[in-house]
């Protein structure tokens, strides 16, 4: 019975212990990277097209880019991680 127990705990120890290996890679190319544009709308006839020329703004591009993010580096995706502040003390101080 120890025996079936012990081999249970281990499956499972390696199951919930390999999850982490399953996660997305932040450094993959993601789809928006390889993503094209797309033709214009065509505007059937009797029908005026929106003026779309200002309606987004795309801020320009920094002059000297970021550092690469290594392969040990959190995804950007997914908030940072917090701890809960010592008892007696106030969050904001």
């Amino acid at each position: 019975m120890t025996i079936r127990r012990t081999l249970i705990f281990v499956c499972l120890a390696a199951l919930t212990g390999g999850c982490h290996a399953l996660r997305e890679n932040c450094n993959a190319v993601q789809e928006y990277q390889v993503a094209r544009e797309a033709p214009p709308l065509r505007v059937p006839v009797g029908m005026d097209s929106p003026d779309v020329e200002d309606v987004l703004v795309i801020p320009a591009a920094p002059a000297v880019a970021p550092p690469p993010r290594g392969p040990k580096d959190a995804c950007l995706d997914a908030p940072p991680k917090y701890r809960d502040a010592p008892r007696g003390v106030a969050a904001g101080g």
